[in-house]
């Protein structure tokens, strides 16, 4: 198939920020993702949007507080499988988790996926160089 599952390398999201305190550029909490429990950093935080209309209010926000709804760029520390919403709902909505409790929900964009490995290079045969005794 042409559409494959790849790893994601990162991914644009809008979340929904619940947590106590505030979350900068960083900060790593668990994201829940269908069935996959893997940190995520924040590496960007791309712009704070309006929460009834959607529209953008504040381009590159230095903090983000509860209530706050933004566009983020998160980086999964772990291997991770997701997809946009769009195109298939359940690899596209996240839970983020941290301090035991639920800081934030989200729904991801878009997704920059590992380039696939071609046929030839997973068919080639590993080959490891020994060093020659002197």
């Amino acid at each position: 198939s042409a559409d494959l599952s790849l790893e994601a390398t990162s991914f644009t999201a809008k979340v929904f920020v619940q947590h106590p305190g505030k979350i900068v550029v960083g900060y790593t909490p668990m994201l829940n993702v269908h069935t996959a429990h893997v940190p995520c950093r924040f590496s960007a935080l791309l712009s704070k949007l309006d929460r009834k209309t959607g529209q953008e209010v504040e381009a590159r926000p230095a903090q983000l507080v509860a209530g706050d709804v933004a566009l983020v760029e998160l980086v999964p520390l772990r291997p991770l499988v997701v997809e946009a919403f769009a195109d298939y709902p359940p690899l596209g909505r996240f839970c983020m988790r941290d301090l035991r409790q639920v800081v934030g929900l989200g729904v991801i964009i878009s997704v920059t996926k590992k380039r696939p490995i071609t046929r030839a290079l997973a068919a080639s045969p590993v080959t490891k160089v020994r060093p020659q005794p002197a």
